[in-house]
C-alpha cells in the first residue's frame, strides 16, 4: 500500500518483509521506475507503523521544501570587466614573414 505525493514523485512505501514485519520507505517514481530514497525501519506493531509513516510524511514535506528552494534562481555572477582577450597564435605566414625580414629579403 502506498500513499502517493504527485508534486515531486515522492511517496511513502510500505512493504512486507520476509519475517512478516512491515517496512516503511520513502520512494520516488521516475518514468515508472521506483527508487528507494530512504529506508526508515520496519515493525510488527501497528502503533510503531503509524509513527514510521508519520515520520516519512514529515521527511517528504522537508524534501519538497528543499527542492523548491533549489529551484529559486541565483543572482547572476558579477562582471569584473571585459572578458580576457585571446592571445594570437603565430601562423606560418607570419613566421615566414619574420624570417624574410631577418634575412633581408
Amino acid at each position: 500500500m502506498t500513499v502517493q505525493n504527485a508534486s515531486v514523485g515522492l511517496f511513502v512505501r510500505k512493504v512486507r518483509t520476509g519475517s512478516g514485519a512491515t517496512a516503511v520507505q520513502i520512494a520516488r517514481t521516475d518514468r515508472g521506475v521506483q527508487t528507494i530514497v530512504e529506508h526508515l525501519g520496519s515493525t510488527h506493531d501497528g502503533a510503531q507503523l503509524a509513527a514510521l509513516v508519520a515520520i516519512a510524511r514529515e521527511r517528504i514535506a522537508g524534501m519538497q521544501q528543499l527542492d523548491l528552494e533549489s529551484l529559486t534562481p541565483a543572482s547572476p555572477p558579477r562582471s569584473e570587466g571585459p572578458p580576457p582577450l585571446l592571445h594570437s597564435i603565430p601562423t606560418r605566414t607570419a613566421v615566414a614573414g619574420r624570417n624574410r625580414m631577418k634575412n633581408g629579403l
